[in-house]
């Protein structure tokens, strides 16, 4: 066996194995990503503190903390009380609205026959089956929540010691490019989340103000609700609506019309024009790559992966430009997040070269 081809066979058998470590440790590997982004959310609020407030990093961090804490408890306590304010209402409108629905389009007691079919749902397979497999759900969520936040804020508090450790990893001739791809990408990460935090703002205000021309209670915290669903790509904007929908529900079918025609004319405004004006100005991703990788990470990854798939396109986005396109190809290529050089200095380059 000759040399060449026992080098190729190890290195074929490492790749391999690390496929295999990958895709068993991919939902791990995903919360350390997700405790990364809290990391780069909690220093670029930490560091805008600071440019206002003369205080510590560290007092600046806690501020962070803080502020991303009173946000996660007001959407919960919003989501909450709006659901559980208006449920019973709901409850007492729902049959009425299923009625008229089914007249208008010729269904005879369609009703009745959901009423059934949510019965029957209930009692199949046992509804302390079902119970037990909701809450487990919920505690397994909670707990992976919390694991992302405190693991994100050790991040914050040192993350040049883990940017190191992480590059002693990498062999030395190629810790020049590691550590320009990591600060590449957080970067970039910071811009991308400054132009979705924006996007989010503009939406939920957006949203509330329609909202509230279309009499809707509570239009503000349905606004806010809206907004914080942004930040999950496609299926965000739907799981954002849902609660106005709910609630417009509980008061007739024309308010439900208009919450319906003002969340297409709000995300056909987002698609259009927010998000290219927007992201134009943090990180320009290719839209079709971003739709496809959306797509095939929420499909091999579940919902984590589907919630994180934005930020890993543009991860995977700046390691293919920078590994192959310069490195390999050795093409030129601009890299989101990349600080450029002066002009002047690039002109002297060449110069100095000859």
């Amino acid at each position: 066996m000759t040399p060449p081809y026992s080098l190729f066979l190890r290195w074929t058998g490492i790749a391999v194995l690390g496929a295999i470590l990958l895709w068993q440790f991919a939902g791990v590997l995903l919360l350390v990503f997700a405790s990364i982004l809290i990391a780069v959310m909690l220093l670029a609020i930490a560091g805008l503190i600071r440019k206002y407030v003369p205080i510590s990093q560290g007092g600046a961090l806690l501020l962070a903390c803080l502020t991303i804490l009173f946000f996660v408890a007001l959407l919960g306590f919003l989501l909450g009380t709006q659901l559980a304010a208006e449920s019973a209402q709901l409850q007492k409108q729902l049959p009425k609205l299923l009625a008229g629905i089914g007249d208008e389009l010729g269904i005879q007691h369609l009703d009745r026959r959901v009423a059934a079919l949510a019965q029957s749902f209930a009692s199949r397979d046992g509804l302390m089956g079902k119970i037990t497999a909701t809450t487990s759900f919920v505690v397994s969520g909670i707990a992976s929540t919390a694991l992302v936040l405190v693991a994100g804020v050790y991040f914050a508090v040192s993350p040049k010691m883990y940017r190191d450790g992480a590059l002693r990893l990498v062999p030395p001739r190629g810790r020049d490019s590691a550590a320009q791809f990591m600060d590449t990408c957080a970067r970039a990460l910071t811009l991308w989340l400054v132009g979705q935090l924006a996007t989010m703002a503009a939406v939920g205000l957006l949203f509330a103000i329609g909202l509230l021309a279309l009499g809707i209670p509570s239009a503000l915290a349905l606004g806010f609700i809206a907004g914080v669903a942004e930040f999950i790509p496609y299926a965000g904007p739907i799981l954002g609506a849902i609660p106005a929908l709910l609630i417009a529900l509980s008061m007739g079918q024309q308010e439900v019309i208009g919450v319906l025609i003002l969340y297409v004319a709000i995300q056909a405004v987002e698609g259009n024009v927010l998000s290219p004006l927007i992201q134009r100005r943090a990180v320009d991703l290719p839209p079709v790559l971003t739709l496809f990788s959306i797509v095939a990470i929420g499909e091999v990854f579940g919902a984590l992966g589907l919630l994180l798939a934005s930020p890993l396109t543009l991860i995977g986005f700046i390691a293919v430009k920078q590994f192959y396109v310069r490195d390999t190809l050795k093409e030129k290529a601009s890299l989101p997040g990349e600080i450029k050089k002066p002009i002047a200095e690039d002109a002297a380059q060449p110069t100095q070269s000859r």
